[in-house]
């Protein structure tokens, strides 16, 4: 059984917001966190594995991506109160953190400001150690980019995933899907007011970096890249392990900026022995 198969999303209401989610398994809670312009699809290799080696395994679709509704997030904090709110609703008390690119970044700074609650951190190819991305995102942050936004094609999408992946075999299966709602309003203006919270031409504007808040983690971190990301520099790895001393570092040969996808099976076993090593120990 494969999750591309079995997912069927279910919705809740969050701060009067419709959120579409996906929870499987029973044990402590992990939550999943995908990166802009993504939906919880991103994970369908990697919930059913987690939640199977015994963890309630928690995925959703960030407001605006995916088929969640709306909902307009300025800055870190006003994230952080609607996962709290999402986090409050599913009655977990404490939890551990998956994210990617965005949803590292996202994860980061949850468990720099809930340092009592978050039991693990596991960031893939993370936004923020760095103000270093990728440049098309730059340009579309600013207004001549927002003049300049193209219209959502195939094509389009097809362009943006080759830089993503570093093999192409897995690029069809993502346009499918992504084509399912990114030609939707919503979609939009969600992706284009995240970049314009946290990103101008120069990159990741410096208050939405990571530096602030290093020293705030306090809990076991994983960090897992790419070495073909084209998306995000690679030396963010090394640069959060300076300044995190108990990051445990995994670098993936020929693996692109989503290695849950590329590396599903290697991922899989990194994210369930870091967990029964520093949960259930």
């Amino acid at each position: 059984m494969t999750l591309s198969s079995t997912l069927r999303r279910r919705y809740c209401n969050i701060g009067g917001t419709k959120v579409a989610y996906v929870e499987y398994g029973e044990g402590p809670a992990v939550v999943l966190i995908h990166g802009i312009g993504h939906s919880l699809f991103a994970w369908r290799k990697n919930l059913l594995p987690i939640a199977q080696a015994g963890y309630r395994t928690l995925a959703f679709d960030i407001p605006g991506f995916g088929f969640s509704d709306f909902r307009n997030f300025p800055d870190i904090a006003s994230f952080d109160i609607f996962f709290q709110e999402l986090i409050d609703y599913f009655g977990y008390s404490k939890y551990s953190i998956v994210g990617n690119s965005l949803g590292g970044h996202l994860g980061f700074h949850i468990s720099a400001r809930h340092p009592d609650r978050v039991e693990s951190l596991i960031m893939l190819s993370p936004a923020g150690a760095t103000s270093d991305v990728y440049f098309p995102f730059r340009f579309m942050s600013t207004r001549l980019g927002q003049y300049f936004e193209p219209k959502v094609t195939r094509k389009l999408v097809e362009n943006a995933l080759r830089t993503v992946f570093a093999d192409p075999s897995n690029i069809e299966e993502e346009i499918d899907h992504i084509m399912l709602y990114a030609t939707d309003d919503r979609f939009k203006r969600a992706f284009n007011s995240m970049l314009r919270a946290g990103l101008n031409l120069k990159g990741i504007k410096p208050e939405f970096r990571m530096d602030l808040w290093y020293h705030k983690i306090q809990c076991p971190v994983m960090v897992i890249w790419g070495d073909s990301d084209r998306v995000l520099s690679v030396e963010g790895a090394q640069i959060i392990k300076e300044h995190i001393p108990q990051t445990e570092v995994v670098i993936l040969e020929k693996v692109g900026h989503c290695p849950q996808i590329e590396a599903y099976a290697t991922v899989n076993k990194l994210i369930i022995d870091f967990l029964t090593k520093n949960i259930r120990n």
